[in-house]
């Protein structure tokens, strides 16, 4: 099941055919690899666009999304067993 955790965060990535890519983040003082891109999804909450990824860091299982008004990240879930 998923934890909400919602912190902001520092992701850094490159674009590839003008789409961003997350390499890594940082958590908590943390850097965390993206070694996995299982999910993209556009969502938008009113006139807010933001962009869902979910992803896996070193096994475990995080979703992480951009704010496009803002230009902020925010982890916003983390998979727990």
């Amino acid at each position: 099941m998923y934890q909400t955790i919602r912190e902001r965060i520092s992701v850094v990535g490159v674009y590839r055919e003008a789409q961003f890519v997350p390499k890594k983040f940082m958590w908590q003082n943390r850097i965390y690899p993206v070694d996995q891109i299982t999910f993209i999804a556009e969502i938008r909450d009113n006139q807010v666009g933001r962009r869902q990824y979910s992803i896996v860091s070193q096994g475990n299982g995080y979703r992480l999304i951009f704010d496009r008004s803002e230009e902020v990240w925010e982890l916003a879930e983390l998979w727990c067993e």
